[in-house]
């Protein structure tokens, strides 16, 4: 007896949670996983540019539209000496997930302009 009222608890709890996350994606906000390189997480949920960062992000998506790819971007980031967050050196797969990735263009769970833009939308699709 005292399982099945525990079970039923969980559920509830798990169906308020999402319910919760889908209001949040609504108006914009990130729920979940690490806040991607060129923003910070602010107090409200928000994503807000961290202009240095950015500065590096505008850089990869000029050098992809030029027709470089994310391997030699990630060779020419660590030989400039360009931190990232993590602490571990750049690499094919972190460039790649940076071109890749709508919010760069303000877009964030199919909300448009749902957050401050790095790229336009324009660079972001002439780089896809």
């Amino acid at each position: 007896m005292v399982g099945a009222v525990h079970e039923f608890d969980r559920k509830r709890i798990i169906e308020r949670m999402n319910a919760g996350k889908h209001e949040a994606r609504k108006v914009g906000r990130r729920t979940a996983g690490r806040v991607p390189y060129g923003y910070r997480r602010t107090s409200e949920g928000q994503l807000r540019v961290v202009e240095s960062e950015a500065e590096v992000v505008r850089t990869i998506f000029a050098k992809a539209r030029s027709g470089i790819g994310p391997g030699s971007i990630a060779t020419e980031l660590n030989a400039q000496q360009i931190p990232r967050p993590t602490g571990r050196p750049w690499n094919f797969e972190a460039v790649r997930y940076i071109l890749r990735n709508q919010l760069y263009a303000g877009e964030m769970h199919g909300i448009k302009g749902a957050q401050p833009a790095i790229v336009s939308r324009r660079l972001w699709n002439q780089v896809q």
